[in-house]
């Protein structure tokens, strides 16, 4: 696998313009890149073009040097994976049978036992196996966001593609969270993208960040360059500084001007 290259891409809803010439050099298998920007700054819009949900206007997504676009569904349903924000919980379905009907619509292998035994891996993994039997609709905001986690790892594609997956976390599941998903795609030399508002969680997860502002990306490279950048703190409109904890992680501090 080479990696997920665009090109030129141009997605507009009507007459208004969402994602403006974005380009963004090939991310490379085995990473995890953020992609940050304010709200309505196109990332959500980003990641659903690369998943097929939104057809561009103009320009090319390419995976492995082949337009995403030529690929058939089941082809793009094998080779990308996308975990959406807003999580669909009316489903009356336990927590287990969701990230089951997930892992066989991914096209997970093997009989009834394998699958099962890789559900429960990945409900273990993700801190709730003690939730497998109940109701996803009557879970927590937090707890329905892990499920969601779990059905996009359950069964991972090369691309993964993940819209705020912490955003009604605590701190702690932020945390683990993350590490799981970088540990998964170092391992498994799978590409993950994934939508973040918290910049520190950025800089000790990530290793590449994408900003983007009014559709155009501003900024591409390391987390330590890219927040090192005036551009960043004017993209969001406020004083950042980024300093290394006693830990040895990146944080970033942002104050009002």
């Amino acid at each position: 696998m080479t990696g997920l290259a665009i090109e030129g891409l141009h997605v507009a809803y009507g007459r208004r313009t969402v994602l403006r010439n974005v380009s963004v050099p090939p991310l490379r298998p085995g990473t995890v890149t953020a992609l940050l920007g304010p709200n309505a700054s196109g990332k959500s819009t980003l990641l659903r073009s690369i998943a097929g949900l939104k057809r561009q206007a103009t320009g090319r997504i390419l995976f492995d040097g082949r337009p995403i676009e030529e690929m058939r569904l089941a082809e793009r349903t094998r080779s990308v994976r996308y975990v959406p924000q807003v999580y669909a919980a009316a489903a009356r379905l336990t927590v287990f049978d969701a990230v089951l009907v997930a892992a066989r619509t991914a096209g997970a292998s093997g009989g009834s036992a394998a699958v099962a035994a890789r559900v429960e891996a990945i409900l273990t993994r993700t801190r709730i196996d003690h939730l497998a039997h109940r109701m996803i609709c009557d879970l927590s905001g937090g707890q329905q966001q892990l499920v969601a986690l779990a059905q996009g790892l359950v069964q991972p594609a090369p691309v993964l593609l993940l819209d705020e997956p912490t955003s009604a976390l605590d701190l702690r599941h932020q945390l683990e969270a993350l590490a799981l998903l970088r540990a998964i795609t170092a391992a498994d030399g799978h590409i993950a993208v994934v939508a973040l508002h918290d910049l520190s969680l950025a800089a000790r997860h990530a290793d590449r960040v994408v900003l983007m502002d009014q559709g155009a990306v501003v900024a591409d490279g390391p987390p330590a360059e890219v927040f090192a950048d005036p551009v960043c703190g004017r993209t969001y409109g406020v004083e950042l500084v980024a300093e290394t904890s006693r830990r040895g992680s990146l944080m970033i501090d942002a104050a009002l001007p």
